[in-house]
């Protein structure tokens, strides 16, 4: 379970700055963004986006 926490880090801190990045653009991109996850995941990654969009982004 050592390389998927790995694996799941680099994807957290990825999503982390896609999600900064489509806060401080327009919503529009933002869609694009929201978008291209549940392309990509499946909805897998729904959860720690949603946490995001609650928390504003301003998580570290």
């Amino acid at each position: 379970m050592g390389s998927s926490g790995l694996h799941f880090e680099l994807i957290y801190a990825l999503l982390v700055w896609v999600m900064r990045g489509a806060f401080k653009a327009c919503m529009g991109s933002f869609c694009a963004t929201w978008e291209l996850f549940k392309s990509i995941d499946q909805g897998k990654l729904a959860q720690p986006i949603q946490l995001v969009i609650v928390d504003g982004g301003q998580w570290q």
